[in-house]
């Protein structure tokens, strides 16, 4: 019997300048600001002299940009990378199938939406199954300050702007005709392991958002966040409260009924 080890069993020996290079990368943390050449030293161990050759190496290759100042911050290959990381083990997997289900349910067309930079992009979409609706596209860009699913992204990201209290409460927001005229939308945060991965969002035209067809757009829009949330490793329990809400609400509802 052979005493080769498969390649995979074998625990190589860390390349020590590859080593240094990532603990520079590692060095950044959620809701950090740009951060100097002494902080990220006194983050990573390393010698000042060792963190100026090292970086610009990252800085060529794009994992690491400079601001005027002088200051480190992530560049765009990071990005990139998680980008291509996502696609091949999350988004696929997880967020079209609860979107396709969402839709049937509502009867209207649901959107995934990422943020970029200062602006947001539809991922993945998904378009009602009802002859008359709005028409968006993955890769559509959208500003963030414009609709609701930008405010909502927006209100769960640090650091936290005040003027969207309102949304991080009840967990939803709403918009009509902000960017496409008789167009209104429906919309809720989506959580992964690191914080807001995005928003998602049903969208229609605004005759068919009746009070009646809110109440059930938001019980559902609720509980699919709370769902995809759970398969991306986010926080599903925050959903909690606002899904037993709206099902009181049905409740009640029927009752009067």
């Amino acid at each position: 019997m052979s005493s080769r080890l498969p390649a995979r069993a074998i625990k190589p020996k860390p390349v020590a300048a590859v080593d240094r290079a990532l603990s520079i990368l590692d060095a950044f943390r959620l809701g950090d600001q740009p951060l100097s050449l002494a902080e990220v030293a006194r983050r990573t161990k390393l010698s000042k002299a060792t963190i100026l050759r090292l970086a610009g190496t990252l800085e060529q290759r794009q994992f690491l940009a400079r601001t005027s100042d002088g200051h480190f911050v992530l560049g765009a290959k990071p990005l990139q990378l998680g980008g291509i990381f996502q696609s091949m083990i999350q988004p696929i997997d997880v967020i079209p199938p609860l979107l396709r289900a969402l839709s049937v349910k509502t009867g209207e067309s649901a959107s995934f939406m990422i943020r970029q930079g200062d602006l947001r992009v539809c991922l993945y979409r998904i378009d009602s199954p009802q002859t008359v609706r709005d028409h968006l596209k993955p890769g559509s860009i959208l500003p963030m300050n414009k609709g609701a699913a930008g405010r909502v992204i927006m209100a769960f990201s640090p650091p936290y702007p005040k003027p969207y209290r309102a949304i991080r409460e009840s967990i939803v927001d709403m918009s009509i005709s902000e960017i496409t005229p008789d167009v209104a939308s429906i919309c809720a945060p989506i959580f992964d392991g690191q914080g807001i991965a995005g928003a998602i969002a049903l969208s229609g035209p605004k005759t068919r958002f009746t009070p009646t067809a809110l109440r059930a757009m938001k019980k559902e829009i609720l509980v699919t966040a709370q769902a995809m949330s759970s398969a991306l490793s986010g926080d599903a329990k925050r959903f909690d409260q606002e899904i037993k809400t709206a099902r009181a609400t049905d409740i009640m509802s029927s009752k009067i009924k």
